[in-house]
């Protein structure tokens, strides 16, 4: 297994007036290669899941492992840890700080151990990787550029020490349609690239069913479903109680169905909800 967590539970401000329960009693495994959806309403519990999986945030109870490093141990290897797992917070862009493009990108490789000739040829590799052009944006500072290049540059700074796994929170925050599609095709670009498990948080439900294996979905701070896509925006019952909504596709098929056609799956891409109408209009209803 990539990552196992058994039991895991986090109050905040433990033990004085502020005190508030984040999590409690989650539980599940992520095996390598899998692209993981965690989703939830505000206030949910996901950042503070994610925060736990590389060490920002100490386990109050629980077990974590992260290959074979014991997150719960008394003194884990947490530079070993964040080689294995990177992380990309919403609004990524935030994270850069360099004066030119390639030193931001540089930065991580240096920090884990590669010399300077090896850190450079990491970020360039890292760069082209994201679909940046070195020769024009090396020199640059990533400040200049657009706000997609900015996401791709920080996205270039996790990737180029090669991590495992990538965590990554709202990856399209506030970017155009055009941005977020060039961004999602780029993460699964990246799983052909050396990163071997991508978990992602999203509100974004469109996202989630085009672009996961599977989700993971909190509530209160309380995981209540583990499920496929395809599984989990059938099932009305996993989504009660949470504030979330359905796909478009899939609440289309659903509207569809009240007017009495048959559409019998739940289509979690447009491709899928057009070939499910077209296959209704041919047959013996059409």
């Amino acid at each position: 297994m990539a990552i196992e967590v058994k039991n895991l539970t986090y109050t905040y401000s433990a033990n004085t007036p502020f005190e508030k329960r984040a999590i409690t009693d989650i539980s599940f495994s992520i095996k390598e290669g899998e692209t993981v959806g965690i989703i939830g309403s505000t206030g949910s519990g996901k950042s503070t899941l994610i925060q736990h999986l590389n060490g920002l945030i100490r386990a109050e109870s629980g077990s974590i492992k992260v290959y074979d490093i014991d997150l719960t141990a008394k003194k884990p290897n947490f530079k070993r840890l964040r080689s294995m797992v990177g992380m990309l917070f919403q609004y990524p862009e935030y994270q850069l700080f360099e004066d030119t493009v390639l030193k931001d990108v540089s930065f991580a490789p240096r920090n884990f151990g590669y010399n300077a000739e090896q850190a450079a040829r990491a970020a360039r590799e890292a760069i082209e990787l994201v679909g940046l052009d070195y020769e024009i944006v090396k020199d640059k500072s990533p400040f200049e550029l657009s706000g997609g290049e900015k996401r791709r540059v920080a996205i270039a700074g996790v990737i180029a020490y090669r991590p495992k796994i990538l965590i990554l929170d709202e990856p399209t925050a506030g970017l155009d349609p055009a941005g977020k599609k060039e961004i999602l095709s780029l993460i699964q670009h990246l799983k052909s690239g050396g990163i071997r498990t991508v978990i992602a948080i999203s509100h974004n439900m469109d996202e989630i069913a085009e672009y996961t294996e599977r989700v993971l979905v909190l509530n209160e701070g309380r995981l209540v479903a583990d499920k496929t896509p395809k599984e989990l925006f059938a099932d009305k019952n996993a989504f009660a109680n949470t504030g979330l909504a359905l796909p478009h596709t899939a609440n289309i098929a659903n509207l569809i169905r009240e007017k009495g056609a048959d559409i019998p799956n739940t289509p979690l891409t447009t491709e899928e909800l057009c070939k499910d109408i077209v296959a209704y209009l041919g047959g013996d209803n059409g």
